[in-house]
């Protein structure tokens, strides 16, 4: 399409009231007809112009009888410019696209399936089919059940053609569609169907792209969990992986793609039996000795997955000793000098000079694992034979794990053979993998490991990767032989490992700093309740000293979630000033971080800190043997043990200690938030502040946060916030002191209403009786004010409308003739802007004027509207649900606190706003339906007295009976 500037065609007209049917037209001629002519040609602004004109005719006339023609038109115009070559019409094709479908999806939600079905079944460009299938992914899953199953079956055949399609973007979009519709699809599938399926994916797997290894790998793993029968279509697939690659036509691209999909499956319970358990890594360790350097490098991840997923069966296997026996074919050769993998170049060569001996490598993998549970027998090949070498040690010779003392342990044998094959190439990428596949050996028997000799060097390697990779592996080692051990750290592996940690620990690189961190907290909880705390300290000090050095903002990330995770009671005995150090030189700084996600983990650090911090001696001790019974659980034995770790011997189970930190946090971060000028932190307290509230409901425990007394402080700060504060103008900002203010007031009014319950003195004639207390109805009344304000913010969003100022009056008072009078006075500048405003103005009724809603003079709320209008804009073009995006969760929260105050408000309190709020609930109604249906519920018990403000006996209702927490007013 030319994009060059041409005169607008007179058929589109610029108004949400245009013709659906004129405007689709219109844009027909013009997107599908290609012209040749500039002249005739609409330039890419007026194109993008139409397609919002064409969805506001869509939604005027979407409750018309002939709506579905319009709408199927619009669908299939807006499918088709996403195929456009001009970049600005395709953005815009899909945007509208995603407002038609949200508008839609609650009215129409069968007419939209229907016609992307049919754009799906269509097969056209890639661009367009990708744009389809992520829209009809996204809704299918809400399709009715009683429709799913002929859906599914008229859908089988349109993905059997997507997925012959050759494209890698394409491949890309099945991947995230599939992912989504195949949970809600395969159930509905008969077993016939899913093997065609998973057929069709396995065919296309040699000379196959990686995007459409990843694809396929994903979609075999979904087609298994969600079928009707997984077991049985599990071992139906891993013995169809198994066949296809011990073939002698096995490519690298199908071993790649059938190594990933059992790396995807790793983890489930339907192929954790043993005989299917043995058949995999007879599959990955013969891959494992591949010629093609990226096929060894996948079979090692795959090898990874599976150790670190193994069952209890498959690992007493790999740690029981088993007869000598390979693996192995003609062409797994390791190279002279001893490195795996190499140049992919040469090993189509070997696999043709080895094509003779492809039924005997058949057979040897059959009858060294594929049979059944008994021990298996080496192949008995001439290859086979072992190399004399030393004692004890494993030698790969033709692919072959031959021992010369006799039987060996599986899990010994692929140790040695990581350890003297694997770790002496110069591949990094295959040094890395086979790291991590030694941590999960050594997770498993750290005895395999007698000394760190072989991996020390990769701890001052220069390349961050392999010291990662390292320092994974000693925290994941001195776990497992604390836990053998349970406890006693006085091996002299223990100390060499935790030395060679500290090490890397002191490595500038902020992604060696990241990944130390998370091998931290694999290895410090066990450190910490050993025999020797002091070796945890160690590794504690230098990771509070890179607390301010780094700049890296995932490390500070990492940092602070390790930071969270130290078993603070227990290293406080060992080193007191450790919470005081933590708090000062890394918490309440980084809450003040410029970027918003230090500010996050920061937050989430001060609510799982609050639990072991400002305790007593007794409760430290207290806390400490809980941590270390949690560390080390009982066992039956009731052997004494001299160190730490004897707490846990114990068999009685030891709760906890209340957090009697929590009002000093509070404290802290309220006065930070009232009279920091760090705006970062500000926002930083603030999430805190939103996290506590979550974690520590103050319903639950009124006395930390202060609202069971007469005069609650913490209420009247955060009100002042909510209402006047620079911090409330933002979404997230408006969102988070809901939350905190509706689970203060919340608390308050029930330890309000407890005390006026048991005083047993009649409520009063004043508003908000049921209180009982007159400050406190000062501030439901201002509540009260500020949701009816957000409602009415909501509804001028929603509906596109402007806020009634004093200009806006002014002109609606002025007739519409005398108006356009004016508009054509060659004075005026911008005549269009007073007539919409007026049009807007006798569109809708006003709020009135004494009504909650009128929130024109409000200078907050003005800068909400403006801030919830570009959150809106956001939730159009999003397909996600409803609490996923900042728009609907603010308005959750909105919802969320009017039925806090319709359940301690009086008839007498709401009923002059009935009508009014009844009006704001019909139109957030379509974005937060339950939320919206469950304040109509709170307003008319309000009505009836049938809420907990009406009850003259102990508080109850079924609204603080349904809360997710406990209740502290309602345990008495």
């Amino acid at each position: 399409m030319s994009t060059g500037e041409g005169p607008a065609d007179p058929g589109l007209v610029s108004s949400p009231q245009a013709s659906g049917v004129k405007v689709l037209e219109t844009l027909k001629k013009h997107v599908f007809e290609h012209s040749d002519a500039p002249s005739k040609t609409l330039s890419s602004r007026e194109v993008c112009s139409s397609f919002s004109d064409l969805t506001a005719a869509v939604f005027s006339s979407s409750q018309r009888a002939n709506s579905g023609v319009v709408v199927s038109g619009a669908i299939e115009l807006l499918v088709h410019a996403c195929s456009n070559q001009d970049r600005a019409i395709r953005l815009a094709g899909q945007e509208n696209l995603h407002k038609l479908v949200k508008k839609l999806q609650s009215t129409h939600l069968s007419k939209l399936l229907q016609d992307l079905f049919h754009e799906l079944k269509k097969n056209g460009s890639a661009r367009s089919l990708s744009v389809a299938l992520e829209v009809f992914a996204a809704l299918f899953p809400r399709t009715r059940p009683s429709r799913r199953q002929a859906l599914s079956q008229s859908l089988l055949p349109v993905l059997l053609r997507l997925l012959a399609r050759d494209e890698e973007g394409l491949h890309e979009s099945l991947q995230d569609g599939l992912s989504h519709i195949l949970p809600t699809l395969t159930p509905f599938l008969s077993t016939t169907n899913n093997q065609l399926l998973m057929s069709a994916v396995l065919d296309r797997l040699p000379a196959s792209p990686a995007s459409f290894r990843r694809m396929a790998a994903s979609t075999l793993h979904s087609l298994c969990v969600h079928s009707k029968s997984p077991q049985s279509l599990t071992s139906w697939l891993v013995g169809r992986m198994i066949n296809i690659g011990c073939q002698e036509t096995a490519t690298e691209q199908t071993c790649q793609g059938i190594l990933l999909t059992l790396q995807n499956m790793a983890g489930d319970q339907d192929i954790k039996t043993l005989n299917l358990m043995k058949q995999v890594y007879g599959l990955v360790l013969s891959c494992m000795m591949y010629r093609d350097g990226n096929t060894t490098v996948a079979a090692m991840e795959t090898m990874n997955s599976l150790l670190l997923a193994s069952s209890p069966a498959l690992s007493r296997w790999l740690m029981t000793a088993q007869p000598s026996h390979a693996l192995a074919s003609k062409f797994w050769m390791i190279t002279n000098e001893g490195e795996v993998g190499g140049d992919g170049q040469d090993s189509r060569q070997e696999k043709q000079d080895s094509s003779s001996d492809a039924h005997s490598l058949r057979e040897d993998i059959n009858d060294a694992y594929f049979g059944s549970d008994q021990e298996p027998s080496p192949p008995a090949t001439a290859e086979s034979s072992p190399v004399t070498s030393d004692a004890g040690s494993a030698v790969v010779q033709m692919g072959y794990f031959a021992v010369r003392d006799g039987p060996t342990q599986p899990l010994s044998s692929l140790v040695l053979y990581l350890t003297e094959s694997v770790l002496v190439g110069k591949r990094v990428s295959a040094l890395s993998v086979g790291l991590a596949c030694l941590t999960s050996c050594a997770d498993l028997a750290p005895s395999l490991l007698p000394s760190l000799s072989p991996y020390l060097p990769f701890t001052v390697h220069p390349d961050p990767k392999l010291k990662s990779r390292s320092a994974k592996l000693l925290a994941v080692l001195l776990r497992a032989l604390l836990r053998e051990s349970r406890g006693e750290a006085s091996s002299p592996l223990v100390s060499e490992a935790a030395a060679a940690l500290h090490s890397v620990l002191t490595d500038s690189s902020p992604v060696v700093l990241k990944a130390v961190c998370e091998s931290l907290r694999i290895c410090l909880p066990s450190l910490a309740a050993s025999s020797q705390p002091k070796l945890a300290v160690e590794l504690v000090e230098p990771l509070l000293a890179a607390a301010s050095s780094s700049s890296y903002w995932l490390a500070k990330v990492e940092l602070l979630r390790t930071l969270a995770c130290l078993p603070l009671t227990a290293l406080a005995l060992s080193l007191p000033s450790l919470p005081h150090s933590l708090l000062s030189l890394c918490v309440f700084p980084l809450l003040g971080d410029t970027d918003h996600r230090v500010r996050t983990a920061a937050a989430e650090a001060v609510s799982l800190l609050v639990p072991s911090l400002q305790l007593t001696s007794d409760q430290v001790l207290a806390h400490a043997h809980w941590e270390v019974s949690r560390e080390f659980p009982p066992l039956h034995s009731s052997t004494p043990q001299l160190s730490l770790a004897s707490v846990g011997m114990h068999s009685c189970k030891i709760t906890p200690p209340t957090p009697l930190g929590l009002q000093h946090f509070l404290w802290f971060l309220v006065c930070n938030i009232s009279s920091s000028e760090n705006h970062s932190l500000q926002r930083g307290c603030l999430e805190a502040l939103h996290m506590l509230c979550s974690v520590f409901p103050p319903a639950s425990m009124p006395q930390a946060w202060g609202c069971d007394c007469h005069i609650p402080s913490l209420l009247p700060t955060t009100l002042s916030l909510l209402t006047a504060s620079q911090l409330a103008w933002t979404v997230q900002g408006q969102q988070q002191l809901l939350d905190v203010s509706s689970s203060l007031f919340l608390s308050c009014s029930l330890s309000a209403m407890d005390r006026l319950v048991q005083s047993g003195q009649p409520p009063s004639s004043s508003p908000w009786a049921a209180l009982g207390d007159s400050e406190l109805s000062a501030h439901a009344a201002v509540l009260l004010r500020h949701v009816g304000r957000l409602l009415a913010v909501f509804v001028h969003v929603l509906e596109g409308r402007e806020p009634e100022t004093r200009e806006t009056k002014r002109m609606a008072a002025v007739s519409p003739k005398k108006a356009a009078m004016r508009d054509s006075s060659p004075i005026r500048s911008s005549p269009a802007k007073p007539k919409v405003i007026i049009e807007n103005l006798q569109r809708a009724p006003l709020i009135p004027r004494d009504g909650l809603g009128q929130f024109s003079s409000s200078q907050p709320h003005l800068k909400i509207l403006d801030t919830c209008r570009s959150a809106y804009t956001n939730y159009q073009v999003s397909l996600a649900r409803v609490g996923e995006d900042k728009f609907s969760r603010l308005l959750q929260s909105t919802h969320n606190l009017t039925t806090i105050l319709m359940e301690v408000a009086l008839a007498a309190d709401v009923s002059k706003h009935v009508e009014e709020l009844m009006s704001y609930f019909t139109i957030t109604f379509t974005v937060d339906p339950s939320g919206a249906l469950l304040c109509v519920q709170q307003l008319l018990n309000a009505l009836f007295g049938m809420n907990a403000a009406a009850q003259h006996t102990p508080i109850h209702s079924p609204y603080l009976s349904s809360l997710p927490f406990e209740l502290h007013s309602l345990q008495r």
